[in-house]
């Protein structure tokens, strides 16, 4: 009989925060960067209708249109996008990826023709969505995290809900709901 070597973990099972981390990180230095230089980056975002700037599919959620919009999004990215890499990185960057096409693409395709988009709302907005419909999902798991899920969806729920709510319901002229419906898809 051969001896039995116990997995590492792989993309599937690590669920530290570092993620998490790295992408706030990237968010905040190109904000500093462009505070520091003085450029005005968000002319890189996401531009509605013109299919000459798709990359802002993938800018959109780096660039942010001042210091109480990148504060407004860094906490709830942070907090939800902690407890999505509970479910491991592999769920995260599923989430994020799907995060960033469909909120791009729906402020693309909803916003007003040329509107600028930029932001990581809509990557709060998916976050939020996978962790209130996790416990919904069919799976394999124990009772205890099965639990576990719906508790966290109702924490999220309770403190997120009504902020998610006015995002898209009742968001002022500045906000892109597009993005935010997209993000919640």
């Amino acid at each position: 009989m051969g001896a039995h070597t116990p997995s590492r973990p792989g993309p599937a099972t690590s669920t530290g925060p570092g993620p998490v981390f790295g992408m706030l990180a990237l968010m905040w230095a190109v904000f500093v960067g462009e505070v520091l230089a003085p450029v005005d980056l968000t002319r890189w975002g996401l531009r509605a209708h013109d299919v000459h700037a798709w990359y802002g599919i993938a800018t959109m959620p780096f660039l942010h249109a001042g210091l109480a919009h990148i504060v407004g999004n860094s906490l709830p990215f942070l907090v939800l996008g902690i407890f999505v890499c509970w479910h491991g990185h592999r769920a995260f960057w599923r989430v994020i990826a799907c995060g960033m096409v469909c909120s791009g693409l729906s402020a693309w395709l909803l916003s007003p023709p040329g509107t600028i988009v930029v932001g990581a709302s809509g990557l709060v907005f998916a976050l939020f969505t996978f962790l209130v419909a996790r416990p919904l999902l069919p799976r394999h798991g124990s009772w205890r995290r099965t639990l576990a899920d719906v508790v966290v969806a109702l924490a999220v729920i309770a403190v997120y809900g009504s902020a998610m709510l006015a995002g898209v319901l009742a968001a002022g002229p500045s906000v892109s709901w597009q993005g935010h419906l997209g993000g919640a898809v």
